[in-house]
């Protein structure tokens, strides 16, 4: 691997709230960040937020953020197989959301959002042309390939009970396509997550279950790996003493088969990932 150089980073947030109306506040954030390499960068953030009426509220959110590349993706460097990229630059991204938060009544919430990102620069291992004179020497390199624009919507909603029992679901819609029009590989067009918890035994255990939803996903080598549900289940004490929590828990406790996509540096085009499996956590804060 490549020795990345000697450096340091730092960064600034600022952040003001205007009441513009009684009803209307305008939140401003400004950042400024010095990364470990390349130049500073201002990320600015706004939010809109009208207060329809007590239960109501709409919110138009716009932001901008950056990831600068990390040590591996600049200077893994394995001799006949990776190559380093120490030029490589930061991701950077736009994002436009419209949001509808609505309380139907003192327990329960619904949340509707609209939104479009911009991701430019986007960082994506690819494969480069090695020795010339040899067809079988390409290299992977992590490089700055495309622009990125994803649209979606996503709908969430909470529930709560009088003994402590909670219920929240989310679903979201989305299309993520490279400035080429072509569907990103990895990237779903369905998710669902699903989340019920509830005390047990006057709150001195809690249960919990938990699901996910994918629908089918392009792979780097032109496949698809199919859609899937997975479910968890999870029992917990979480105040068996002072500071010790003990919790029981079951990972796709279905046993789904399932795979998810792999890369250029994978051989398999699918990753076949485990079935059932049992966790058993002892914990202790101090």
């Amino acid at each position: 691997m490549g020795v990345p150089p000697k450096n340091s980073r730092w960064g600034v947030f600022a952040q003001d709230e205007i009441t513009l109306t009684d009803r209307l506040t305008l939140n401003v954030g400004l950042r400024h960040d010095q990364p470990a390499e390349g130049k500073a960068r201002l990320s600015p953030r706004l939010a809109l937020i009208r207060q329809h009426d007590a239960d109501t509220t709409v919110k138009a959110l716009y932001g901008t953020a950056f990831r600068a590349p990390n040590a591996y993706e600049g200077y893994y460097n394995a001799a006949g197989v990776y190559s380093l990229n120490p030029d490589i630059r930061a991701e950077e991204i736009k994002t436009y959301e419209l949001v509808l938060e609505r309380r139907l009544d003192p327990r329960t919430r619904a949340v509707a959002a609209a939104f479009h990102y911009q991701i430019s620069n986007l960082i994506d291992l690819t494969t480069v042309e090695g020795d010339p004179d040899d067809p079988t020497d390409d290299l992977l390199r992590f490089e700055n390939l495309s622009k990125v624009k994803a649209d979606g919507l996503e709908l969430e909603a909470e529930r709560r009970w009088e003994d402590g029992s909670q219920l929240k679901a989310s679903y979201t819609w989305q299309v993520v396509r490279d400035d080429k029009g072509q569907r990103l590989d990895n990237s779903p067009r369905h998710l669902a997550k699903l989340h019920y918890a509830r005390p047990l035994l006057d709150n001195r255990l809690r249960l919990g279950l938990e699901g996910q939803y994918l629908s089918s996903r392009s792979t780097a080598k032109g496949g698809k790996v199919g859609a899937y549900p997975l479910f968890n289940l999870t029992l917990s004490a979480p105040k068996m003493a002072k500071g010790l929590e003990l919790s029981a828990s079951v990972y796709n406790l279905l046993d789904r088969s399932y795979a998810d996509p792999g890369s250029d540096e994978h051989v398999q085009d699918r990753l076949m990932q485990d079935g059932r499996r049992y966790q058993l956590r002892l914990s202790y804060r101090f």
